[in-house]
């Protein structure tokens, strides 16, 4: 029995459009949540050590601090670097054992398209 393969066809640009918007929603997204962080943990250094027992949390809590923008950005890049290695790692595997651990070439190929930066 033949299989065939059904895919219509993407308008010019739409797949790189598409990684460009996720890329910049995923900076906002990022910005949000370092911006909750450094505001909590201003508000945990404002807290008295009484108030902080209270929470169940010790004077060290006063000292954390949110990670810097930078530290946000390479911790992006090595998300997306160990993304790219497991990606070439699945690659080299036979399809015996792809379908052993339950993926197809296929799923490789999607994951490695999102392992991508762009």
């Amino acid at each position: 029995m033949a299989m065939t393969y059904n895919a219509q066809k993407v308008p010019f640009g739409a797949i790189s459009t598409f990684r460009v918007t996720s890329a910049l929603f995923g900076v906002v997204d990022d910005a949000l949540t370092w911006n909750a962080r450094r505001t909590m943990a201003a508000e945990f250094r404002s807290l008295t050590p009484s108030e902080l027992e209270d929470i169940g949390l010790t004077a060290a809590a006063k000292d954390v601090k949110a990670p810097g923008i930078f530290a946000r950005i390479a911790g992006w890049v090595e998300e997306k670097l160990e993304a790219r290695r497991t990606a070439e790692q699945l690659a080299r595997l036979n399809p015996k054992l792809l379908d052993d651990i339950g993926l197809t070439r296929g799923d490789v190929e999607a994951y490695r398209n999102r392992a991508t930066f762009f």
